[in-house]
């Protein structure tokens, strides 16, 4: 949540650089939550699965910058990436609350 205030708020540049340390630390800290919604079964199966998502996810992460540019022509760039920022983190949320965790699920090795 760090990057509401970063993006927000007019910060002191101190103030500022002290808020860039953990939000860059934390930047990739969200991957570890989705590996909460790989899929089980056989491991070649949750290997797919959890590749395919992460890809199909990464194709449409790539229209965002876009949309970001074309929200901050009608608003201040700071709140359009402030609102991006909002919805993923209700969409993480979202998936840590309502999926299925698999925890101790048994994977077995498919035949080739």
């Amino acid at each position: 949540m760090i990057v509401l205030p970063f993006t927000l708020l007019e910060l002191p540049t101190a103030v500022f650089t002290a808020l860039a340390l953990p939000l860059g630390f934390a930047s990739s800290a969200y991957f570890s939550g989705w590996a909460r919604c790989s899929p089980s079964g056989t491991q070649r199966a949750a290997g797919s699965g959890q590749g395919f998502c992460y890809n199909v996810g990464r194709g449409i992460g790539a229209v965002f910058p876009l949309l970001v540019g074309v929200l901050a022509d009608a608003i201040s760039i700071g709140v359009a990436i402030a609102l991006f920022a909002g919805i993923a983190y209700v969409m993480m949320a979202g998936c840590a609350l309502l999926l299925p965790g698999t925890r101790g699920a048994e994977l077995t090795e498919s035949a080739p």
